[in-house]
């Protein structure tokens, strides 16, 4: 079996994660219209990710998901 090498940390990616508040703002998208979206209409729901309880979007997935569900007409 090959030998473990320790992860190193400067190796990783984090992408940039926003809170709930900071994609409304960005989206002008009510805080309380990101809630019901997660909980009430799945088709909608922005994807989103649960950190200690706290709810974060991460910003390269928001603007695929803005670019995806933009209209031009």
């Amino acid at each position: 079996m090959p030998e473990r090498r320790p992860l190193d940390p400067r190796s990783i990616e984090i992408p940039n994660l926003l809170t709930e508040q900071e994609v409304s703002t960005l989206t002008r998208i009510p805080v309380r219209t990101l809630q019901d979206w997660r909980y009430r209409a799945p088709k909608h729901t922005l994807p989103y990710t649960r950190v200690g309880g706290r709810i974060l979007y991460r910003e390269d997935v928001l603007m695929a998901w803005l670019e995806e569900n933009t209209t031009y007409e």
